[in-house]
């Protein structure tokens, strides 16, 4: 698996952490609505929300590079299935 790849599936993993973490009864809904409320978190919002748009950016120029070349993985598969043809693959 490439880094970007890699990197992708990091990111899915810890938002998948993240969601079991806040489904997860330990904490009654006023301890939550206390935490969420706080102006830790307001402060650390308003400075990270930037680095959320750049990661979804980034998450979607991946998304887009996969479309761009195509016919790399078809070539790919071919070698792969012994094809006696003598590919290159760009």
């Amino acid at each position: 698996m490439s880094l970007q790849w890699t990197l992708i599936a990091g990111f899915l993993y810890a938002e998948i952490a993240v969601v079991l973490l806040l489904l997860l009864p330990f904490l009654s809904n006023r301890a939550w609505n206390r935490l969420f409320r706080s102006r830790f978190l307001k402060g650390l919002e308003s400075q990270l929300v930037y680095y959320f748009y750049v990661l979804v950016a980034i998450l979607i120029l991946f998304f887009l590079g996969e479309f761009i070349v195509p016919g790399q993985h078809y070539c790919l598969k071919q070698i792969v299935a012994g094809s006696d043809k003598i590919l290159k693959c760009e």
